[in-house]
């Protein structure tokens, strides 16, 4: 059982979460799309090359790793409209066309995709519906909000939130 929304989104009538509910959240998923795309959890990618290549024009000799960093490329000027700013209107569907498919791929993509893509998604949709209808959450700054840069992307010192109710 699902409604509209204001944000053409379905909003879910049922207390069970399906996929196929989970799926018609178009304005949450833009949401979360935008927030992977300012802050993949895997900032970078890296392969070997497994024969001699070309990479932008340079030569590359098999077995060099290839370092692609997700964070620069999905902050990229020449991909992303005011590169630095959360707008998750430009995962709108009729967006979908304006850049190159390489230039948002949080999951990595081709044969070393995460598998576990499709379980990930419904689980930030899940948990984003059934807190964000529900509750305004407020960031409580208690120290400098900075990033670092291990094996995941997280920050440096802890979120401090307050739940407010709606």
């Amino acid at each position: 059982m699902c409604a509209l929304s204001s944000y053409g989104s379905l909003v879910l009538k049922s207390k069970k979460s399906s996929v196929t509910e989970m799926e018609g959240l178009r304005y949450t998923r833009q949401v979360i799309d935008e927030s992977l795309r300012l802050y993949p959890p895997g900032w970078v990618l890296s392969r070997r090359t497994i024969e001699p290549d070309a990479l932008g024009g340079y030569p590359v000799a098999a077995g060099t790793n290839v370092l692609l960093p997700l964070y620069l490329l999905h902050r990229h000027p020449h991909f992303w409209k005011n590169p630095d700013a959360f707008d998750p209107e430009r995962f709108a569907p009729e967006q979908e066309s304006e850049r190159p498919r390489f230039a948002y791929m949080p999951f990595a993509a081709g044969p070393r995709h995460c598998i576990g893509e499709t379980f990930a998604l419904y689980e930030m949709l899940v948990h984003l519906y059934k807190v964000a209808r529900r509750y305004r959450l407020r960031y409580i700054p208690d120290k400098p909000l900075e990033l670092e840069a291990q094996i995941n992307l997280r920050t440096r010192h802890p979120l401090h939130m307050r739940l407010e109710a709606r």
